[in-house]
């Protein structure tokens, strides 16, 4: 078996069979799907009726021994994959049909360890449904973990990391991370604590600057709900699960709360057992800066607790205060207060987000990934890739050139 899919759910039906009827559309054969369901008792009924009502040969249903965390369940499910290649597709992604297909002429041609992969997205509260689709090369790239590790000590994150929700490891790889390291997903959130074991395990890895899923749910996101200070269900679990367990032990400023100190708590958890010496010191200014950008975009001011822990820091440490970017000092980014309020609700309630113009109007998800397997994008050499263009231009004012 070339490929297994993993789609961990919880106490999502809907999501989880959305996930895994995509899954099952691919115009590929060489793959199963692993279904594991972390639900409560009342919804894994539901999840279990769905799996048998598809009644699909290559769907394995797992159920672990009692409800886990995020990270332990991925820490149990994954590993029983029995694919050459494991990926996981969450119950709020959606596989293209020729995913697989294109994955597998990467790995045909070339020898590869892992291999990551881009996505469109759907914004969707309700009907009419609109797709954004960022700008993609086309291109399969090799990337040095040293360039991405790089990156991170100076809090500009790459959007092309490994992080398993879009990337295929190979199975070899994974049980080999899995037998050196304690644990390879339970840290503070299973992507990154993935990302970090994979950029100290490998010297490069593979980057097809391709949307192969589309990404839709955004409501049902722990990352949309932390980093805009907008809680659901699933985060406050999420939350509180990582707060029972001391927090954000790891990261210079353990007790702030936002997607970018769960980044640099992995990458810090991960530096002090490195074996690769690719994980190098923190700029401390550009992680106080960065910290504090999100946290106005979560909507705090200047007085709020966690912001006066971040400057509290940064005079503590004797850091510089980085000044915005020009985009931000004009306003042309929104980064909080009423217009950022005012594009959050345009985006969640209606569909429409101001700063990436989205096409269509689907009546639903599944009419939305047909459009983008039918009317597939096309390539365009100019854009970004493994780094996306602000974030490029920060990457050389800080003295790093990305390709």
């Amino acid at each position: 078996m070339l490929f297994t899919i993993v789609i961990p759910t919880r106490n999502r039906p809907e999501l989880a069979e959305f996930a895994l009827r995509s899954a099952l559309r691919q115009d590929f054969d060489d793959f199963d799907v692993l279904l594991s369901d972390n639900s409560s008792p009342e919804h894994a009924d539901r999840v279990r009726q769905i799996v048998d009502s598809i009644g699909d040969r290559r769907v394995r249903y797992i159920r672990p021994p009692s409800e886990m965390s995020m990270g332990e369940h991925w820490e149990w499910a994954i590993p029983q994959a029995d694919g050459d290649y494991i990926g996981v597709l969450t119950d709020r992604m959606a596989f293209k049909k020729d995913g697989l297909s294109r994955l597998a002429a990467e790995i045909r041609s070339h020898t590869i360890d892992v291999i990551t992969y881009t996505s469109s997205g759907v914004r969707e509260a309700a009907a009419p449904f609109r797709l954004q689709r960022p700008p993609f090369t086309g291109r399969l790239e090799l990337i040095e973990s040293r360039l991405a590790t790089r990156l991170l000590a100076l809090s500009i994150p790459p959007w092309g990391v490994p992080t398993m929700v879009n990337n295929f490891v190979s199975r070899t790889l994974l049980h080999q991370m899995l037998s050196v390291y304690a644990d390879v997903f339970t840290g503070a959130a299973p992507d990154q604590s993935f990302c970090m074991h994979t950029l100290d395990s490998l010297e490069h890895y593979h980057y097809l600057d391709v949307p192969l899923m589309i990404a839709y749910g955004i409501k049902w996101s722990n990352g949309h709900a932390v980093g805009t200070g907008r809680a659901n269900v699933a985060s406050r679990e999420f939350v509180g699960n990582l707060m029972s367990k001391g927090g954000l032990t790891f990261a210079p400023i353990p007790d702030v709360m936002a997607n970018h100190n769960v980044i640099i708590n992995e990458y810090c958890r991960l530096k002090a057992v490195q074996r690769s010496g690719r994980f190098v010191d923190l700029d401390l200014a550009r992680y106080c800066y960065r910290l504090d950008l999100e946290l106005a975009e979560q909507g705090k001011d200047l007085q709020h607790p966690d912001r006066r822990r971040v400057e509290a820091f940064r005079l503590q440490h004797g850091l510089p205060r980085i000044a915005p970017s020009i985009t931000a000092q004009l306003g042309l980014a929104v980064r909080s207060g009423p217009a950022k309020r005012i594009a959050q609700t345009a985006s969640d309630r209606l569909g429409v987000n101001p700063t990436n113009r989205p096409i269509g109007r689907f009546g639903s998800v599944l009419e939305a990934l047909s459009y983008e397997e039918d009317h597939p994008p096309r390539p365009n050499s100019s854009a970004s890739g493994f780094l996306r263009g602000s974030d490029r231009a920060e990457a050389k004012a800080a003295g790093v050139t990305v390709r």
